[in-house]
């Protein structure tokens, strides 16, 4: 999973945060989205996902791992993809 999400980063721009997500899951724009294993929200967001029929992926990196990858000095506990 890490490696399809560094690929997302290097291509496209991350949209970091839980309420951004949910706002564009509800809208229908966005294609993809990442949630940590260490989330409160993963139930919420993968029942979103599942009605509105976008891939909700949750990896085996915890918040602070996001962070790192996504190269910000604070943790993330979901990243999405328009």
């Amino acid at each position: 999973m890490a490696n399809e999400l560094k690929d997302d980063l290097k291509k496209k721009k991350p949209l970091l945060g839980l309420e951004l997500a949910l706002k564009k899951i509800r809208n229908g724009k966005v294609s993809r989205v990442y949630v940590s294993s260490t989330s409160h929200a993963k139930d919420k967001l993968s029942l979103l996902g599942k009605s509105t029929g976008i891939e909700v992926i949750e990896v085996q990196e915890n918040s602070k791992e996001l962070g790192i990858l996504c190269k910000k000095p604070f943790n993330v506990s979901v990243i999405s993809f328009e």
